[in-house]
């Protein structure tokens, strides 16, 4: 570990500058009056041994501030990381490294080291989210900007990568580079249409757009001019893109121009009318718009789906003739009868006008001929089924989906993942569920269908909360000969786990091992669910066995290895066996930590980590819990779960009070409702002796959800501080009623001597 020697100098030295003492051990020491006047004892006085004198406290002239102690707690471990690195122990320095940084967030040599030393031990998730942190506090480079900022749109961040990327733009480099800043106005364009943010996205491609119709003067402009078309798609695609930003942006004559532009580099007259149609619309100039539509379909456009019928409903009840919708599609039908998505929406609408016979046949026609509509057909003959309450019918269409490519081989899925309000609609309705499993119980001569059907029917009969009739038919569709057994078997019991049918679940993941025998081609994941299955249900010592044989299995597969290691170390622990526990999870980390991993293999030492604190925790040891919290947050920074227990930690000790504070205030912001991230901030607002403030938060951690023995506790404490007497003893006494007393003898006997202190004269009368 650390040089103590070395540290403990540097540290001192430091310490002494920042607090400014001046003296020197060599200053005269003031004569007592005893003392001769050159300050020596006198002749035949006792002479006292200095060094037995006890010491008095040292106290600083100025005393440290936290940031000031924070700085000197970086450089600390600023300089301990070194000597790891030096030594080439990587993963410790890293962790030093990035723990200097939480004690100084902007110094950015440390971060520059985490990111290169993520990067080595290819911690690629760990290197970019602390490179974001770099690129945020020193925005110089625009490249590593743009590749930060394509990573996290990539995530789905888009918001972050926009932030990225107007840093980007802002600089003066990149706006000296007409081609620099094009191609990030290119792709920034992007991002500001995927948050609505149209105005802006039209700026920025209006600067793409002029900057591609002026004509490359050499080789270099010419094929960065060919490059970015190309990520757009080609310059077509690239017009379209322009001219959808400019229509949302209320820019129609830059909308039409665009459009039109489109249409020139690659024909299509059809698809052009709709587009002008959709701006005359926007315009307000609905009988153009209609006129203009009416060439899309006299062109028999079929490449923009639903969307031409979709324009024309709303221009035809802008106008108040919704009532010829129909009948116009009908015409438009006859005049182009393989187009499916015009088909699709005629029968839609067939639906909603209670024409049930009509929307059937354009249906069930789509279902011979269409591939690509053959689900949205199949809802469509479910939902009329629905309204005619034909539970036959029905049975048959639920039975013949698999709710994914109807001409393969596949078993039925849940139907609740493709059929939306449809399932819904038969799962709240109690007489068509009894008519189906009337229905379903009839002797079908297609015995395949038969099977589909139970299979089909189990999911929404589960769903309605029947788990009896559910399994029974299940039991009665489901085929162990079928390749597609497993997958069902496991789907089958996972479903029951998150119902927490813990040992209808077990059963049938135990069969899911069963079917799959000794299969060493795929990693055991039904072991993996068993395991859990089996200790919520109480059965440790067959959970600890699976979960076993499920970590020996899964070492063929060095990539799932952590996840299924980390089941075992979970039984014992949620079995309350903590010394197993943490032993396995003690070799976990030693395992893997020092291991090139991807981010789950970081996310399951996440998990031990925090583990491991609770269990220090519960053993009453607060050093190690927190050290444990503070190795995920040198980590994962914005742990919210570390943020607020170490937070927790620090306040129920008094120390570190206002950066307790902040992170827990952000736990609570990331998760509103949280009942213990609430207690733990009007906790730290009680230890900073701001009362009324603790009161409110302790008062929300109370009403959320079902309070615990621990906040009300807190919550009388509160009470006391503000004398409200008579609400913390009634606190204090409903916090006993609620504690558990074999996990909580602590807290009880804390709480009884509370009650004892500040009886009530009824309390004294009752003793």
């Amino acid at each position: 570990m650390l040089c103590f020697r070395q540290i403990g100098i540097f540290f001192a030295m430091n310490l002494l500058l920042i607090m400014g003492f001046n003296q020197t051990l060599s200053a005269p020491v003031e004569a007592d009056s005893q003392s001769g006047s050159d300050g020596h004892v006198a002749e035949g006085d006792e002479v006292s041994d200095i060094f037995e004198t006890p010491a008095e406290p040292l106290v600083p002239k100025n005393p440290l501030t936290q940031a000031q102690r924070d700085q000197l707690e970086a450089i600390t471990l600023f300089s301990a990381a070194r000597m790891h690195q030096q030594r080439q122990e990587l993963s410790e320095a890293l962790r030093l490294y990035e723990r200097a940084l939480r004690h100084d967030p902007h110094a950015l040599p440390v971060l520059e080291q985490v990111v290169t030393l993520a990067f080595e031990l290819e911690r690629t998730s760990e290197a970019i989210r602390y490179a974001l942190m770099a690129a945020e506090l020193q925005p110089g480079r625009p490249d590593l900007l743009r590749q930060l900022g394509l990573h996290l749109f990539g995530k789905d961040d888009v918001s972050g990568a926009v932030r990225l990327y107007e840093k980007a733009l802002s600089l003066p480099q990149v706006q000296a580079s007409a081609s620099g800043r094009i191609q990030l106005l290119a792709e920034i364009g992007q991002m500001y249409s995927d948050l609505k943010q149209f105005t802006k996205a039209a700026n920025a491609y209006a600067e793409v757009q002029a900057y591609i119709e002026v004509p490359a003067e050499d080789v270099t402009a010419k094929r960065f001019h060919d490059t970015l078309l190309k990520r757009f798609g080609g310059a077509g695609v690239a017009y379209e893109q322009f001219a959808e930003a400019y229509l949302k942006a209320v820019q129609f004559d830059e909308a039409v121009d665009a459009f039109e532009k489109a249409n020139v580099v690659k024909p299509n007259h059809a698809r052009l009318a709709y587009n002008l149609a959709r701006v005359q619309f926007r315009r307000g100039d609905t009988d153009q718009s209609l006129t203009t539509l009416q060439t899309y379909f006299d062109e028999h456009g079929s490449d923009l789906g639903q969307a031409p019928y979709k324009l024309l409903a709303e221009l035809l009840a802008k106008r108040q003739r919704t009532d010829a919708l129909i009948s116009q599609l009908e015409t438009l039908h006859e005049n182009d009868p393989e187009n499916e998505s015009l088909t699709l929406f005629l029968a839609h609408q067939e639906v909603e006008a209670q024409q049930p016979d009509r929307a059937s046949e354009l249906f069930e026609g789509l279902l011979t001929t269409s591939q690509s509509h053959s689900i949205e057909a199949r809802r469509g003959l479910i939902q009329i089924d629905c309204q005619r309450n034909d539970a036959s019918s029905l049975l048959n269409h639920l039975g013949l989906s698999t709710g994914g490519d109807e001409s393969a081989a596949q078993l039925p899925a849940d139907p609740r993942d493709w059929l939306g309000d449809e399932a819904d609609a038969v799962i709240n309705d109690g007489k068509l569920l009894d008519a189906l499993l009337e229905h379903v119980a009839a002797p079908l001569a297609d015995k395949e269908l038969a099977r589909r059907r139970k299979l089909t029917l189990a999911w929404l009969v589960l769903a309605a909360g029947q788990t009896e009739k559910a399994e029974k038919l299940f039991e009665a569709g489901v085929d162990e000969t079928d390749e597609q057994a497993v997958g069902l078997l496991r789907a089958w019991g996972l479903e029951l786990l998150s119902d927490e049918k813990y040992e209808a679940a077990s059963r049938w993941l135990r069969r899911a091992i069963d079917v799959a025998g000794t299969d060493e081609n795929r990693p055991p994941f039904e072991h993996y669910y068993l395991a859990g299955a089996l200790e919520m249900a109480g059965q440790t010592d067959e959970a600890l066995r699976i979960a076993r044989e499920g970590a020996r299995r899964a070492e063929p597969f060095p990539e799932w290895v952590p996840m299924f290691r980390g089941r075992v170390a979970w039984v014992a622990y949620h079995a309350r066996q903590y010394d197993l526990a943490e032993a396995l999870y003690h070799g976990l980390i030693d395992a893997f930590n020092n291991e090139p991993g991807s981010g789950d293999v970081r996310d399951v030492l996440r998990n031990a980590r925090l583990v491991l604190s609770n269990i220090e925790s519960i053993r009453g040891n607060p050093t190690q819990a927190k050290e444990w919290l503070e190795q995920v947050l040198d980590e994962f920074p914005e742990d919210i779960s570390a943020l607020n227990d170490l937070g927790f930690l620090w306040a129920d000790e008094g120390i570190k009070l206002e950066r307790a504070l902040k992170m827990i205030r952000k736990a609570n912001e990331a998760e509103p409702d949280n009942a213990a991230y609430r207690d733990s901030l009007g906790w730290v607002l009680y230890k900073l002796e701001r009362y009324e403030e603790s009161l409110v938060e302790m008062r929300k951690a109370a009403e959320t959800g079902e309070p615990d023995g621990v906040i009300l506790d807190h919550l009388g404490d509160v009470y006391l501080k503000l004398d409200r007497l008579d609400e913390a003893r009634d606190a204090w006494r409903r916090a006993l009623e609620l504690y558990d007393p074999e996990y909580n003898a602590d807290f009880m006997e804390k709480t009884r001597q509370k009650l004892a202190t500040h009886a009530s004269s009824a309390d004294e009368a009752n003793r």
